[in-house]
């Protein structure tokens, strides 16, 4: 049943879909008043979830502003939103390799978050891609993945309990897409239990609905019709159209096998016109296509020519939807390729401004130790010797910690506990050697000043001898004078 892989496909974070009940005029609005580098990232988020039904290209690039920002400022809970909102635009855009790449991405990021629902809910996005390339092994193998992760969290996880009937609802549909009937009736009836225990008549009626499809595919035909016509009372109460389609024609098919012919019309065309009013043209394809079918068997060549050509139509459409996707897909990843020209740019020249600090620091360190020596060789006070001495061997010590680090980070894989005891044991080495070079440079600089300060002394004392002695002399000369 593509309801409830679409279901699934667009159920990304919380916010997702609270952001698209928003109108794009407030959120534009709001986007001028965010003060916060994080509230602009929400917002844009929002902005680019409203977008996605009906603009994906448009989504796509929002989503990319908003990713752009969150990694400036490290912020991985609008990183994880960003590539949702992206891998969603993808999709709808029919890019399914992209959006694969983009929840990957995200899948990264909500591992190393640690929280249950979001990466069970990822991993069922994973999933849908896979389905709708029908690679039904690899989608099962991230479905499993989901439910596993939600089991083992039930308890203490309102949200995985929430999840749960979705995950059972999809690994059913997976295996009845895979032809895989007993499995699939076994997951499809424990969502059933489930949606009933909670009352919710919605999810019940899209139940009831692959109940039918199932037992159609295995040839219990009687099981088939049950399910079908209990759901679409329920159908038509929820207003969900694109579902009354899929089962109406499931009915007709039903009664097309069996003979009663006039069912079969009315339930073609209950399907046909219903995909035709709502615009459903995949659902518009398959309705047309069995009422040709019907009407020539029927040997009611009109009938059945009129509906070949909406066949025909419904099949052009669905083809110049494809060409419209595929000239998006072009234009968007132009634009993000020029986009990421852009990010690789700034990039650079943070780097360059880095290396550049880099370089100036290093320049400074011996520039400081020149300043420090040459003020030990004026008459200075011990103490700015001292304190010049511990400033340029500090400035050193902090300049090999700061080149290390990125070293150590790469090494750890940016583990912080790692890189912690790799830090405290390079410091265990430096402090030491920072004491013993600081109180050798400290004493050989407090000499130097010393060494000065006596020549100075001795120089004063030689020029204060020469005068007593001339004095001395003056005084004799007058004495004898006289």
């Amino acid at each position: 049943m593509k309801k409830i892989a679409f279901t699934i496909f667009m159920f990304g974070l919380s916010l997702c879909v609270m952001a698209q009940s928003l109108k794009i005029d407030s959120l534009k609005n709001a986007l001028k008043n965010d003060k916060t580098d994080t509230g602009k990232i929400i917002t844009l988020y929002n902005l680019s979830a409203a977008y996605i039904a009906y603009k994906p290209d448009t989504a796509l690039l929002i989503g990319q502003e908003a990713l752009a920002m969150s990694k400036k400022i490290k912020f991985l809970r609008g990183e994880s939103w960003s590539y949702n909102d992206m891998a969603l635009a993808f999709n709808a855009m029919g890019n399914y390799t992209k959006g694969l790449q983009y929840y990957i991405e995200q899948l990264k990021i909500e591992e190393t978050k640690g929280y249950p629902d979001n990466i069970a809910q990822v991993n069922m996005q994973i999933a849908t891609v896979y389905e709708h390339q029908e690679d039904y092994e690899q989608a099962m193998l991230y479905a499993n993945v989901a439910d596993s992760i939600i089991n083992a969290n039930l308890a203490a996880s309102p949200e995985c309990r929430f999840l749960k009937l979705y995950a059972l609802m999809y690994i059913g549909d997976i295996y009845e897409k895979s032809n895989k009937l007993d499995s699939a009736l076994f997951f499809t009836n424990k969502a059933a239990v489930l949606a009933a225990s909670r009352k919710d008549t919605a999810m019940i009626a899209d139940l009831f609905d692959n109940l039918g499809n199932i037992y159609a595919k295995s040839g219990q035909t009687a099981l088939a019709f049950k399910y079908f016509h209990d759901a679409l009372p329920l159908l038509e109460a929820s207003k969900d159209e694109d579902v009354l389609c899929e089962a109406s024609l499931g009915l007709a098919n039903l009664y097309e096998r069996n003979n009663r012919f006039d069912s079969a019309e009315y339930f073609g065309k209950q399907s046909f016109g219903l995909s035709q009013k709502d615009g459903f043209q995949e659902r518009l394809l398959n309705a047309s296509s069995f009422l040709s079918d019907h009407y020539k068997k029927a040997n009611k060549p009109d009938s059945a020519f009129k509906y070949l050509e909406l066949m025909v139509t419904a099949k052009d459409t669905i083809n110049s939807r494809v060409r419209i996707r595929q000239l998006q897909i072009i234009s968007t990843n132009e634009q993000l390729r020029q986009q990421e020209l852009i990010d690789l740019k700034q990039q650079e020249r943070r780097e360059r401004s880095q290396k550049l600090q880099l370089l100036a620091i290093g320049i400074l360190i011996p520039t400081f130790f020149v300043i420090t020596i040459f003020l030990s060789r004026k008459r200075v006070h011990s103490r700015v010797i001292k304190f010049s001495g511990i400033i340029s061997l500090l400035f050193l010590f902090e300049y090999l910690t700061l080149l290390l680090h990125p070293f150590v980070a790469e090494k750890t894989n940016d583990t912080p506990l790692l890189e912690i005891l790799i830090l405290v044991a390079i410091a265990a080495i430096l402090i030491p050697s920072h004491h013993r070079i600081e109180h050798w440079l400290l004493e050989r600089l407090s000499s130097m000043n010393r060494s000065i300060h006596q020549k100075l002394a001795h120089v004063e004392n030689d020029g204060k001898d020469d005068t007593d002695t001339k004095a001395a002399a003056e005084d004799i000369s007058t004495e004898n004078i006289n």
